[in-house]
């Protein structure tokens, strides 16, 4: 007789099984089924998390089957017989290669599926490399459209839908439309013109039936919200008083400085969004843990920085799938992004969790495998950098004159070079660019080279402190007037 465990046990494999089975043999996927079966495996009970694993392990197998049948790149056969393997039971694409830019770039034709139509395209910006081109077809934005107008049909039902003002950017090409329960106002803030617009639409009241009678959400990239936001401090116009109840931030990596920096100035939640050109999707900066949760329509893997192995725990190489049929034209199957990421299981959610740590090439590390040793990420390098307002910072809006400081939510002027000498020791060079000439103010120098370096001491996961303790390492700040920085310096995170 079996135990009770061992019944629910099975039955909830039973469960798993018979989804994963039935969303394989189907031939068309129908958005509105598929988002209410997602909405259901939110939950934390045993078969929300069944719901969830089921879904995720179909969709791979979908991914992979419509990839290979219809693009020239994923015929290979490493592809056909992952489709036939045990793996395919699982959660997983261990076994697949990895691809990244460079793979993608030189073969471009071979990636485009010959199943769908070209709708649109959008592209990377180009400020890591050349830009990537990604193509959307009208099949795939359809289902998008369908399929997330579902799941957020309960945001349709309440007694007033949001007004939102967007700030668009051109550096993407083509975005691909998305569903709102209210209404987008869009403006910008690239000019005079535009940022005297953003606070008008803001500022105004307006009569929709069934909405709110102002903007209640903006949304945009970091650094243009951080910029209106310094525009409307300067203007002596308390951005409280608008009393917004979101702001959404993406495209960039924003310290924690400026996360409290906008939700002190609005009084409100700021969501925080990791997202890439590449994907359909991404993830949400979770409140509570500050960890990201990635979107489930994404599926995110971490690996080892030298080798495809897994990381369960720790960190890696992060790595991006696309999952069919939010992403037709162009299938991307385990994209490594160049980012570096510490993740985690957590109880709040199916999938893992990751912290980001910065890109691959802005980060310093030693050795290699299980030996490798982590002492810079970029990403908590500039978690300090963003509060020493010395530093100088180039300018992303110079042509906006109604802004007094043009350099609120760029980044500071800094380049990070290591080398190991004739002794086998590791030196490190920090290149920052200050606001003034440096020999004016040694003592604050003193003073900015301590705090850099007790924050870098305490960064969990990298051995910082402890090789620059023993001596094994050296760390030198070099300081240089405007203009002094003659080295490529780090313009993304």
């Amino acid at each position: 007789m079996l135990h009770e465990d061992e019944k629910h046990a099975i039955s909830l494999e039973a469960f798993s099984d018979e989804i994963v089975s039935r969303l394989k043999d189907v031939d068309d996927i129908d958005p509105v089924s598929l988002a209410q079966l997602f909405s259901m495996s939110f939950g934390k009970n045993a078969y929300s998390r069944a719901l969830f694993s089921a879904l995720q392990t179909a969709l791979l197998w979908r991914t992979v089957e419509h990839a290979q049948r219809h693009t020239i790149y994923y015929k290979r056969e490493v592809y056909a017989a992952w489709q036939e393997s045990s793996q395919t039971k699982r959660t997983s694409l261990d076994g697949l290669p990895t691809i990244d830019r460079a793979t993608i770039t030189s073969h471009f034709p071979e990636f485009i599926a010959n199943d769908v139509h070209l709708r649109s395209v959008c592209h990377t910006s180009g400020t890591t490399g050349q830009p990537l081109e990604i193509y959307k077809s009208f099949e795939e934005v359809n289902f998008i459209g369908r399929f997330f107008t579902e799941l957020f049909q309960p945001a349709f039902t309440v007694p007033s839908r949001p007004l939102t003002l967007s700030f668009p950017t051109p550096h993407h090409g083509v975005p691909v439309p998305m569903p709102s329960p209210g209404i987008s106002f869009v403006s910008g803030v690239t000019d005079d013109t535009l940022i005297r617009d953003a606070l008008r639409v803001l500022s105004t009241e307006y009569h929709v039936v069934n909405h709110d009678r102002r903007i209640s959400i903006l949304s945009g990239m970091a650094f243009q919200v951080l910029f209106f936001t310094s525009f409307l401090l300067e203007q002596q116009i308390d951005p409280k008083s608008f009393q917004l109840r979101l702001i959404n931030v993406a495209g960039g990596f924003v310290p924690l400085h400026w996360r409290r920096f906008l939700g002190d100035a609005w009084g409100c939640i700021v969501n925080d969004r990791f997202s890439l050109t590449e994907t359909v999707g991404g993830a949400s900066r979770c409140h509570t843990c500050q960890w990201f949760k990635p979107d489930p329509h994404v599926f995110f893997e971490v690996i080892e920085v030298d080798s495809e192995e897994p990381v369960d725990e720790g960190i890696g190489r992060l790595v991006v799938t696309n999952l069919y049929p939010f992403a037709q034209m162009m299938p991307l199957i385990r994209y490594v992004t160049g980012d570096i990421v510490r993740c985690r299981t957590c109880h709040c959610t199916p999938s893992p969790v990751f912290q980001f740590l910065g890109r691959a090439r802005n980060s310093i590390s030693s050795g290699s495998g299980k030996n490798r040793r982590w002492f810079i990420f970029s990403a908590e390098l500039h978690e300090v950098l963003a509060g020493i307002p010395d530093l100088n910072v180039y300018e992303w809006f110079s042509n906006v004159r109604e802004v007094k400081d043009r350099t609120v939510g760029s980044l500071p002027i800094v380049a990070l070079k290591s080398s190991e000498n004739s002794n086998g020791q590791l030196e490190i060079l920090l290149s920052v660019e200050l606001k003034y000439a440096p020999h004016c103010y040694p003592e604050r120098l003193r003073e900015i080279e301590k705090l850099i370096v007790e924050y870098l001491k305490n960064v969990e996961g990298s051995e910082f402190g402890a090789a620059y303790d023993s001596g094994e390492m050296t760390f030198t700040v070099q300081f240089l007037p405007p203009g002094g920085l003659k080295d490529s310096y780090i313009i993304k995170i």
